[in-house]
């Protein structure tokens, strides 16, 4: 009989000890996503001073925003439409998404969007304010 108070106790001690990293793991968790949340909206805040912006002669960063983890730009490509016969929206896609990948994951100013799982996605419209691609990129594990 004693043997089964003792197995009883132990599991109640398990069970508790469980709970509590759970719930403090948890509330950590959240703590750290939240504050990196609320850096990423005083980022947004800041870019959207100042836009919009041209970025070079055809682009135009018109906004930013905050969603779910993710800092989305969204740009207007000023000197496209989407019917353009002679514009390769895919290899310009490619070419973005390239060079982004690659500023996300080497870039020392980048550290803390590696570090906290950010994603960032990027939105391109023609002249006309319609869609013409967008994707969204994460830092790649290394």
């Amino acid at each position: 009989m004693e043997e089964s108070k003792k197995k009883i106790v132990s599991q109640v001690i398990i069970t508790i000890l469980t709970f509590l990293v759970a719930f403090f793991g948890t509330r950590y968790l959240m703590s750290n996503f939240n504050s990196a949340d609320k850096e990423l909206k005083k980022i947004a805040v800041e870019i959207n001073k100042s836009t919009p912006t041209m970025v070079d002669k055809d682009t135009r960063l018109d906004n930013a925003s905050v969603f779910e983890n993710t800092l989305q730009y969204n740009y207007t490509l000023l000197n496209v439409t989407k019917n353009d016969a002679g514009i390769d929206l895919d290899g310009a896609k490619k070419f973005i998404t390239k060079n982004a990948q690659d500023n996300l994951d080497n870039r020392p100013e980048m550290k803390s969007y590696r570090e906290n799982n950010i994603s960032l996605k990027y939105n391109y419209k023609d002249k006309n304010g319609k869609n013409l691609f967008n994707f969204t990129i994460k830092a790649n594990k290394k």
